[in-house]
């Protein structure tokens, strides 16, 4: 398990998107570390496995988006619709977890939805910075 990704995941947060522009699957980057925190129920889907799931971590809700970005989108408008039902809870704290998929998504975010706090994890980014 990725111990610096599951230790950025403290009781702050609120919700996680994930973003990939692969199709998810059990054998992905990942993977098992949130199919960890949702109790096993990400290894029970076996086809289409997108969308939002919800889960309760450190006793508190938890929702972990799995958002597939086609290539000619941007990750703000593939996110879109999650960020629409996880932006009505109140002082948000959001994860961004991504593979270097796209620059400056934090600033991004944070640009459109003021409501919400962003963090951003893409161990590609944090490795290139060593």
């Amino acid at each position: 398990m990725n111990r610096e990704l599951l230790n950025k995941i403290d009781n702050s947060i609120t919700s996680i998107l994930w973003i990939s522009v692969t199709e998810f699957h059990n054998t992905q980057n990942y993977f098992e570390e949130f199919n960890y925190l949702m109790s096993g129920i990400l290894e029970k889907k076996q086809e289409n496995l997108t969308g939002l799931y919800q889960t309760d971590s450190f006793n508190r809700p938890l929702s972990i988006a799995l958002i597939k970005k086609d290539t000619n989108q941007s990750a703000l408008a593939a996110a879109e619709s999650s960020l629409a039902i996880i932006n009505k809870e109140s002082n948000s704290k959001v994860l961004i977890v991504h593979e270097n998929i796209e620059d400056n998504l934090k600033t991004k975010f944070e640009k459109k939805y003021k409501g919400c706090e962003f963090l951003e994890f893409s161990p590609t980014k944090e490795d290139s910075n060593d």
